[in-house]
């Protein structure tokens, strides 16, 4: 059979179950469902961190809880203060001090102190503050406005200022030597793995029930044999995998609109600082998502590679169910397999050997969830990856070749549920009728 023909309907078939899914109350219930957790996100996380209302004409609200900056500048970079006073600080005194008071208690909780040091070439900045989310703010501003200071005192003009900030350095490294200049901290690898690993976590599971799901039901409702007369087996099956998988990412979109919804308006009245402080001191910072386009790329071919082999699972299993019923039963193993790569991935990141990174990166379904984060963070080389890549590749077309041989008998299949056994019973009978 042609590859054309054996996929004839995909279109068809996919168009329809997509549409079915948005018809249905309880599917749509589950969009705004999740959606509307969004909304109530932040609010909770700020109620149940110790935050409350901003009083809105309170400058502070919005400082973070900073009413006072002092500025101890000990460089040969002269600047007002008030240089530092923009965004959330525009409405906050700043002003020069000669240093922190040596009584603290003189200090108080609303105060921030920025000092800035260094003779030479190095200049560092330290902020004193009561609250952590206020003090990167600030160093981040401060560090910004000492950099510029020092393009403009080099005494070029702004044309060589512009240009030397997009120059390109070139470095001749090892392997070896590039992946450690990728190692990240402890904190910030464990953080990452856990994110990721809860992403891939919830898109195979919901793909996976929503697949085996959807097959039952038309089984059950005897819609697949009619759909059989005018599609093939493989674009019908295929073609429920992509809705429900697309499905899928609509719930997720819904569920990240609502937060950012939510942030957006909270943040507005209520002091969503304590939120921030509270990710910081958890390990879980900006320095974890700023790891450039490459690595975004690396990352989302890793989620499509691990959510389409969970999905493709999904519609096997979820073909060898007749009734609702046999569902749960039927998606039991895809579900075991995908907890246990999950709990794997989190317990193997505590640790920090690169030979257990390399085993993990390589080993089937355990792979889908740290290979990208061992690369990203600098426990594997690109070779490693690609390595695993490739064998996650196999496993998929295998998935594939392996569904195609049986779906046709599955989906017109009465009677008790097949099990894996007589899967692959299956699977045998069909390669030796078409040889």
């Amino acid at each position: 059979m042609k590859g054309s023909d054996r996929y004839r309907g995909l279109k068809k078939v996919f168009t329809f179950t997509l549409q079915q899914m948005f018809r249905n109350k309880s599917y749509r219930g589950v969009l705004i469902a999740l959606f509307v957790m969004g909304l109530f996100s932040i609010p909770l996380m700020v109620l149940t961190n110790g935050g409350g209302i901003m009083d809105i004409d309170d400058p502070t609200e919005t400082a973070g809880g900073v009413a006072h900056v002092y500025v101890v500048n000990d460089t040969k970079y002269a600047f007002d203060p008030a240089a530092l006073a923009t965004g959330q600080f525009e409405d906050i005194p700043f002003e020069a001090a000669e240093a922190i008071p040596e009584d603290t208690g003189m200090i108080l909780p609303t105060d921030a102190y920025v000092v800035i040091s260094g003779k030479g070439k190095q200049v560092n900045v330290d902020v004193y503050t009561a609250k952590l989310a206020a003090g990167s703010s600030l160093a981040d501003r401060t560090v910004a406005l000492v950099q510029q200071l020092a393009l403009e005192k080099s005494g070029l003009d702004d044309a060589a200022i512009m240009a030397l900030s997009k120059q390109v350095s070139l470095d001749n490294l090892t392997e070896s030597q590039y992946t450690d200049s990728r190692k990240v901290s402890f904190d910030v690898q464990y953080g990452v793995q856990l994110i990721y690993a809860i992403v891939v976590m919830m898109l195979s599971i919901y793909a996976l029930s929503y697949i085996a799901q959807n097959l039952a039901e038309e089984k059950s409702s005897k819609l697949v044999e009619f759909l059989l007369i005018s599609v093939k087996p493989g674009a019908l099956v295929l073609g429920k995998v992509l809705a429900c998988m697309l499905f899928v990412l609509c719930m997720m979109a819904c569920m990240i609109a609502g937060v950012a919804v939510s942030w957006v308006v909270s943040s507005r009245f209520l002091d969503t600082s304590v939120v921030l402080q509270n990710f910081m001191l958890a390990g879980l910072s900006s320095s974890m998502f700023s790891f450039g386009f490459s690595v975004g790329a690396i990352v989302v071919f890793s989620l499509a590679l691990s959510f389409a082999t969970f999905s493709l699972l999904g519609g096997i299993f979820g073909a060898t169910s007749n009734t609702m019923e046999d569902v749960q039963k039927a998606i039991s193993l895809p579900m075991v397999l995908i907890m246990a790569g999950y709990m794997v991935s989190i317990f193997g990141a505590v640790s920090e050997s690169r030979t257990a990174a390399a085993v993990l990166s390589l080993i089937p379904v355990v792979s889908a969830f740290t290979a990208p984060v061992n690369y990203v963070c600098g426990n594997i080389s690109f070779g490693l990856l690609a390595l695993s890549w490739a064998i996650q590749l196999l496993i998929l077309a295998g998935l594939a070749v392996f569904g195609g041989r049986v779906y046709e008998a599955l989906l017109i299949h009465r009677g008790e549920r097949v099990k894996l056994k007589e899967l692959f019973s299956l699977a045998g009978r069909r390669e030796r009728r078409a040889s």
